[in-house]
């Protein structure tokens, strides 16, 4: 798929409390036209999220006049609970992607406006509305390190537990009144679950974190289950339990993109019951298909399962999801074919699904179908996956960080000088004559990591004779890196036909990008020509750990008893060793068995019954090493005992199972 950019307008946002936000732009108070800015979408970004901060009212003022909230309205105009969670989260990503902290206080507020009962009370009726504020939390929590955060969380998972049973072999309900088990609830759930293990000191055993994510990873992972041909589907069909053959929405493939990252994660350390190679090979698997699939009648511009058509609260959220989360794997396993798309998809809806000049509007609105035309569409749903979308490409526009650019080609005319090459201008270009090879010499002012260059080559021109000549474009050529301008790091490609083409890459670390043009065209022609080269910085991982719990290579550890890193970073046990205050050991104290990096009693253990790995059905618990049958437990606090698969202990009775 190859690129035709367009320009950017000028826009002036006039905030509700009357402030004026400047969004600077290359063709100042003109409507777009056929040119040459380079896209920012830091400043796209930040046009888009006003709309969404006016609509911020916690108080529900919108819905009842009496600033009541009724049951499952959310925190912004005409929206329901959900649907404010999955814009406070883009506020969240807003502010740690852009630096930009002007709209924080709309996510202090939104917490603040609810304790932790209320967050899961809101809408009583299901289980998904308070997962997604899980989630919520847990990256407000990234950001600001705020133990608030993630004890919210904690609790909103709590109250999902409750809804797991053995019907249909586990996974939780999707309503209260448990009558459906879909996809969605029972995603947010292991995704939730991994990420509060990924932050939580010693979490294992029977009823943590990862003991969740494990029941939740295989039950979802079960034949007839939820994935059919790489993509997940709506749910189960109740009187079957297998596959309902509903549509598969793109929220859908989303959301286990992000559960299976963080099981990657947690594999790192022996704690799941697959490896990282697994569910990374199944994230990219999804995440390829959508991208060929539910794009592929739209010109790689991402559609909905059902069409373009897409009403009411839910759907016209769902796509930012799926963005926010194919730019996660993105991070984990850089694909020049995920790049492409992040970048074509914000730039397509901002130039042909956003409200425009002629629509006398101060501020810019995004509507559903990101193909366009812009549909007229002013509400937070779409607004608020349009900014998914944008955030998504931030690390892949804006800021070029080529400084200077030099060659010993000899420029074709005195108007086509090797700057030109990193000037932000797309519709100037470096022409590079004689018999080559060509090369351009790219100095980045100091030492960073650079994760992604954009190459745009003569077909990308808005003017002729090179915009009809796509065998002008660039053939075979090389991308080196280098920190220090002697030792070089070589990516190469050939029989490129495209206009644009992107290229991304695990970060490499560089002073230095040259550009070597061994086939400048498709044809004879001699002459090389770039009319952009741009070099993009990673973004650096926001994760925080907890506690004593250490980052290491983008994963918390606690040291004592990390399997992949026992400790110190890195340093990992053998199989049939356990990691034992820091050190690796074949032996568990107390009597215990070392079973998949941990010290568990087999005796007592409902993951590991009388045997390392041998797991009781849900709803049993383990007792004298068999798995038995809770008659009845009588817990405090509302919490059951952890024999039925809960995190707290107390009072109950068993029989073994058959007895």
């Amino acid at each position: 798929m190859c690129t035709k950019l367009l320009p950017r307008p000028a826009q002036k946002i006039l905030t509700s409390h009357g402030h004026r936000i400047a969004i600077m732009a290359a063709l100042l108070g003109a409507c777009p036209q056929p040119g040459s800015a380079a896209p920012n979408f830091s400043e796209w970004a930040q046009a888009t999220i006003v709309p969404l901060h006016n609509w911020f009212e916690p108080d529900c003022r919108w819905w009842n006049p009496f600033n009541w909230c009724p049951p499952s309205i959310g925190l912004h105009r005409g929206t329901s609970w959900w649907n404010s969670a999955n814009i406070i989260e883009s506020t969240i990503d807003y502010t740690s992607l852009t630096g930009d902290q002007t709209f924080w206080p709309d996510v202090e507020a939104a917490f603040n406006a609810v304790d932790d009962a209320d967050t899961v009370a809101r809408n009583p009726s299901v289980t998904d509305d308070e997962g997604w504020w899980a989630l919520t939390w847990i990256r407000a929590f990234d950001v600001k390190h705020d133990q608030r955060f993630l004890d919210r969380a904690k609790f909103i998972f709590r109250d999902m537990t409750d809804f797991w049973d053995n019907k249909c072999n586990g996974g939780i309900w999707w309503d209260k009144a448990k009558t459906h088990k879909n996809a969605i609830e029972n995603e947010l759930f292991l995704t939730i679950a991994a990420r509060l293990h990924l932050r939580t000191a010693g979490d294992r055993g029977a009823g943590s974190f990862i003991d969740w994510a494990n029941k939740e990873m295989d039950w979802f992972l079960a034949p007839d289950g939820m994935i059919s041909n790489s993509l997940v589907n709506d749910g189960l069909d109740m009187n079957t339990c297998k596959n309902n053959g509903q549509f598969t929405w793109t929220y859908n493939q989303g959301v286990i993109l992000g559960g299976l990252i963080d099981m990657a994660a947690s594999a790192g350390a022996g704690m799941t019951t697959k490896d990282s190679t697994f569910y990374i090979g199944l994230a990219e698997r999804i995440a390829d298909k959508v991208v060929s699939d539910m794009s592929s009648n739209h010109n790689g511009i991402l559609t909905e399962a059902n069409g373009r058509s897409c009403a009411g609260n839910d759907c016209p959220q769902f796509k930012g999801i799926f963005m926010r989360n194919l730019a996660l794997l993105n991070q984990v396993r850089p694909k020049d074919s995920y790049r492409e798309f992040l970048v074509s998809n914000a730039e397509t809806l901002w130039f042909k699904a956003r409200s425009s000049c002629s629509d006398d509007v101060s501020i810019p609105y995004l509507g559903v179908d990101w193909s366009g035309p812009y549909d007229g569409q002013k509400a937070p749903e779409s607004q608020s996956a349009a900014l998914d979308a944008i955030l998504a490409a931030v690390p892949f526009g804006g800021r070029n960080r080529a400084k200077v650019a030099t060659t010993q080609s000899v420029q074709c005319a005195p108007s086509e000088g090797v700057a030109n090459a990193i000037d932000g201008n797309f519709g100037t270009k470096w022409c590079g004559s004689g018999g080559g090879p060509h090369t351009l010499l790219v100095d980045l002012g100091t030492t960073m990591k650079i994760a992604g260059i954009t190459i745009r080559h003569a077909g990308s021109g808005p003017n002729e004779p090179d915009r009809s000549h796509h065998n002008w474009n660039t053939r075979d050529f090389s991308i080196q890196f280098s920190p220090d301008g002697a030792s070089w790091t070589t990516v190469g490609v050939t029989g490129n036909t495209c206009d644009v083409t992107y290229h991304s890459f695990p970060p490499q670390t560089a002073r230095w990008l040259q550009l070597s043009i061994q086939r400048p065209t498709d044809g004879d022609a001699p002459a090389a020509r770039v009319y952009e080269f741009e070099a993009f910085e990673t973004i650096v991982s926001s994760l925080s750990c907890s506690g004593a719990m250490v980052l290491c290579a983008g994963v918390c550890a606690d040291l004592t008893s990390n399997q992949g890193n026992c400790g110190t970073c890195g340093h990992a046990c053998q199989p049939g060793y356990v990691c034992t205050t820091g050190q690796c050991t074949n032996s568990c104290p107390g009597g215990r068995t070392p079973c998949r990096g941990s010290c568990v009693d087999v005796h007592s253990d409902p993951s590991n019954c009388g045997s390392c790995g041998h797991a009781c059905a849900p709803g049993q618990g383990c007792t004298s090493a068999l798995c038995t049958t809770c008659e009845a437990c009588v817990c405090a606090d509302g919490f059951r005992s952890s024999a039925c698969g809960n995190t707290a202990a107390c009072q109950h009775v068993c029989r073994a199972h058959g007895g």
